[in-house]
This record gives C-alpha cells, structure tokens and sequence, in this order.
C-alpha cells in the first residue's frame, strides 16, 4: 500500500512483503536485521560471497544505491572474521528510506 501526501510518499509494507525483501529476519518491532558489507567493489565483494563461501544467491544482494552488499546475518556472523571488508549488522526500518536504527560492526580479518 502506497500512501501520499503532496510532497511526501510513505511506502508501507505488508507483513509478507517484508519476508521476500529480507535476507535476513524480521524483530517484534517490525524492524528488518540485515548482514551488510561495505566494499568498493560490490560486484567483488559478491563474487567472493558467492565463490569462496558458497553463499546462496538468494541470500545475498548487492545495493549499489547504498553502496553495500546485503547478506544474511547469521551468515556474515559466521564469515566475517575472513573477509577483508568492514562487516555490520544493522537494524532498519523497512521503509523507502530504510532508517537504520543500530548497527554492530562484526570482527574483522
């Protein structure tokens, strides 16, 4: 459902819609909980993912708006301490502007 007010579009997001956009997991308050890496190259960055870990394509995306890549975040829990690449997990609201609540940068290599 999209509602509009002159100037401002607020985009709301059924509870189903919510699952098919994260790779990650929905928290009681409606917030998404995401893995995100912060790479140069996000097409690398995904590669390696992909390659070297054997993460699942549905479980990894690249967001070049945002410049990051989006991973499950038990995945990248698991990962992230033999990637090259600074590693959160974050916590947003599932909006059009995805307001990001917390953020837990994980250990790195």
């Amino acid at each position: 459902m999209i509602t509009t007010d002159s100037t401002i579009m607020i985009v709301w997001f059924t509870p189903s819609r919510i699952e098919g956009l994260a790779s990650g997991s929905v928290t009681e308050d409606g917030t998404l909980v995401k893995g995100v890496i912060e790479a140069p190259d996000l097409a690398a960055a995904e590669n390696v993912l992909r390659g070297k870990f054997h993460v699942p394509a549905e479980l990894v995306a690249a967001v070049p708006g945002r410049r990051r890549v989006e991973v499950a975040p038990w995945v990248l829990e698991e990962i992230s301490s033999e990637l090259v690449w600074p590693s959160f997990i974050v916590e947003e609201y599932p909006t059009a502007d995805a307001l990001e609540v917390e953020r837990r940068r994980l250990p790195a290599s």
